[in-house]
């Protein structure tokens, strides 16, 4: 099995997401943690949230004030199988 950065990255996700992903992942919940946990500078933090919001990795949970973000492990497997489906339908037409 491989190591879970290797497979997010597999996945398509930047070296930023891929970190702030596993922050989250290791229960980090807060921005200024995961800037403290990662030493990647806010805006990139910021934006790298906003993809994986966008991509359905992570989602907002509680009230609109007080929400946090959670991760979806759903979604990570989806595009875990998506993707090992391609890689198998893509070695199955070069042999």
């Amino acid at each position: 099995m491989h190591e879970p950065r290797t497979l997010l990255l597999h996945l398509g996700l930047s070296p930023a997401e891929t970190e702030i992903l596993l922050a989250f992942l290791h229960g980090t919940k807060r921005v200024a943690d995961i800037i403290k946990h990662t030493q990647i500078k806010r805006p990139t933090v910021y934006y790298a949230i906003q993809r994986l919001e966008e991509r359905g990795l992570l989602h907002k949970t509680g009230k609109e004030k007080e929400h946090r973000l959670e991760v979806d492990l759903e979604r990570i497997a989806s595009l875990a199988a998506e993707r090992s489906k391609v890689t198998e339908e893509n070695q199955h037409a070069l042999d």
